[in-house]
């Protein structure tokens, strides 16, 4: 007696060509991509995302030191409403300036810079906010000379 090449599914209300199972129907697997396969893929993909996310994040941290003209960024050079450090960096022949977030660091040094400006060295971690550039001050000083 001859195999039937088609089997009962699901209380025999379905069915199927022998070989086929519920599961490679379900998530597209065929005989071509078997399901472990298309798991495989899966989890792979999913780990270089998360690498490259980890690795821009891990980028994004490293601490730079930045030298140029530290001043008060509302007095000096009016970017914003009330005072704060800026330090001003010449890059390829254009000035960039950097605004020093509000932190410990920051605050304790805005009095050297406020009504004259000076050249500094800052050592911070930078990141781009609404089109300006910040940095985070680990640590400021005074540049001799």
């Amino acid at each position: 007696m001859e195999r039937s090449r088609i089997r009962p599914v699901d209380g025999g209300r379905r069915l199927l060509p022998r070989g086929d199972s519920l599961a490679s129907e379900r998530f597209g697997a065929s005989h071509h991509n078997p399901p472990h396969l298309m798991k495989i893929s899966a989890i792979a993909s999913l780990f270089a995302v998360a690498l490259f996310f980890a690795a821009s994040a891990f980028a994004a941290d490293r601490e730079v030191t930045l030298v140029g003209a530290g001043q008060c960024a509302k007095c000096s050079l009016g970017l914003v409403k009330s005072c704060q450090t800026a330090v001003v960096v010449t890059q390829d022949g254009k000035e960039q300036v950097y605004l020093l977030t509000d932190n410990d660091v920051s605050k304790k040094f805005h009095d050297a810079v406020c009504t004259d400006t000076k050249q500094i060295k800052v050592t911070g971690v930078v990141k781009d906010t609404d089109g300006k550039k910040e940095i985070t001050a680990s640590s400021i000083e005074l540049v001799k000379g």
